[in-house]
């Protein structure tokens, strides 16, 4: 009986059962994925996969900015029309002179002193952002490893982009170190956010005057404002460190007391019990 009861469940349920219907087309990418990704990955043209592991490496992909903010298209679809889909704005790779505009949707401040400059005259814009920062691997700017003589050398002698360096590095390096003062001194417990904040100002002054300006009559007075800017910071961060120093003296002292008075009721209490 309960065998037959088994089989009667078994003929009216299954049935009603969800059936996966195969289809034709691709999956869709998953959700929060992006098609771009893994339907570039498994390419055999390398020269269109290479671009994955590269991003991959990007501080675009920290960032969250994915293939369609550059490229257009629809992410999320795996067949090719629709992800190259004139409609849903696809451009594929964006016209040299178009790079500026692209990239500054998000970098505004860099685009708006770059296309002044000699290098957003000059040439039709070239070099744009992707000759110097790369196109998929960009990684955090670093002038040295950007102004080189292999990437610069065409146009450029040693001796200028060796001047160009030294005053850039001049403005990051003090920030740099004003920021890493305050993380090295915040455990200790003394007040360093106006010291962060200081930093902070100063790396947006360099931003805003001096980034991807290009000229050297007006980004070196502009960097001296910016290190000028930087003194109050640095008297900030001796004061503080003489407040940890203090703070350190103060503990040892209060401690030997401590052992000192500590030292004198034992034998207090020794003599008592004597």
């Amino acid at each position: 009986m309960k065998r037959l009861l088994w089989l009667l469940v078994c003929l009216v349920g299954v049935p009603l059962l969800p059936v996966r219907v195969m289809s034709a087309e691709p999956p869709a990418a998953q959700p929060g994925g992006s098609g771009c990704l893994t339907c570039h990955a498994s390419l055999e043209d390398e020269e269109m996969s290479k671009a994955v592991p590269a991003w991959q490496q990007s501080v675009h992909k920290t960032a969250g900015i994915g293939c369609q903010d550059c490229h257009g298209g629809s992410p999320k679809s795996m067949v090719k029309e629709q992800a190259h889909d004139p409609n849903a704005g696809y451009i594929g790779i964006p016209d040299p002179t178009a790079v500026p505009e692209q990239c500054g949707k998000c970098h505004q401040v860099q685009r708006d002193n770059y296309i002044p400059s000699p290098h957003g005259t000059v040439g039709e814009f070239i070099p744009n952002c992707v000759d110097c920062h790369s196109d998929h691997k960009v990684v955090p700017a670093d002038v040295v490893k950007i102004s080189t003589p292999k990437r610069c050398g065409d146009c450029h002698t040693d001796d200028i982009l060796d001047q160009f360096n030294g005053v850039i590095t001049g403005v990051l390096t003090p920030i740099a170190q004003a920021k890493q003062a305050a993380a090295d001194l915040r455990p200790a417990g003394v007040p360093v956010d106006h010291i962060d904040a200081g930093a902070d100002l100063a790396r947006e002054m360099f931003r805003q005057k001096v980034s991807h300006v290009f000229v050297f009559q007006t980004i070196v007075p502009r960097a001296d404002s910016v290190k000028a800017s930087l003194k109050k910071v640095d008297t900030d961060i001796r004061a503080a460190r003489t407040e940890v120093s203090t703070r350190r003296k103060f503990g040892i002292v209060a401690a030997g007391f401590l052992v000192i008075l500590a030292g004198f009721i034992w034998l207090y209490r020794r003599t008592l019990s004597e």
